[in-house]
């Protein structure tokens, strides 16, 4: 018999997630930013993967789209065991 290991649908990095998030709602970086109360250079490095998830930009992202900080964070452990940062 052979094993089976399952694999996700699909793992990607966040930042992905947050430029869909973006255009779906229309929103600017620089919304995004403001809702976030953060810089706007910090969503451009996060949307250019140079920003690393935290737990403080998790839960800022969670604010700014109603989701909750745990999507963020299992996102980008999902993406960074299956090398898809």
């Amino acid at each position: 018999m052979t094993a089976h290991h399952p694999r996700p649908a699909e793992a990607f990095p966040a930042r992905e997630y947050v430029a869909d998030e973006l255009a779906a709602r229309r929103w600017s970086a620089a919304q995004l930013a403001t809702r976030m109360d953060v810089p706007a250079q910090a969503v451009a490095d996060l949307l250019d993967g140079r920003a690393t998830m935290t737990p403080d930009l998790a839960l800022r992202l969670g604010r700014a789209f109603g989701t909750g900080p745990e999507l963020w964070v299992n996102l980008d452990a999902a993406a960074r065991r299956f090398g898809a940062t």
